[in-house]
């Protein structure tokens, strides 16, 4: 029930975000194939977990795209 309980809150944020926007629905997308990918990363003893993963890619990648102007 609590993992439902976190999905259902995340897609309620999602419905606010504005995903005709080709960068928004990158974003989100990238956020999605790492997180439910599994990915991981090892540095040494230090292991970085698919969720955390996700985060630094989605940050990583709406700070890049953000720095191209939409052309409209």
């Amino acid at each position: 029930a609590l993992y439902g309980f976190i999905a259902v809150s995340g897609l309620k944020m999602v419905q606010k975000v504005d995903l005709e926007q080709n960068k928004n629905l990158f974003v989100a997308s990238v956020i999605l194939i790492a997180g439910i990918g599994g990915l991981t990363l090892n540095f040494g003893k230090v292991t970085i977990t698919a969720v955390a993963c996700a985060l630094i890619l989605g940050i990583i990648v709406n700070l890049v795209l953000s720095g191209k102007k939409d052309e409209e």
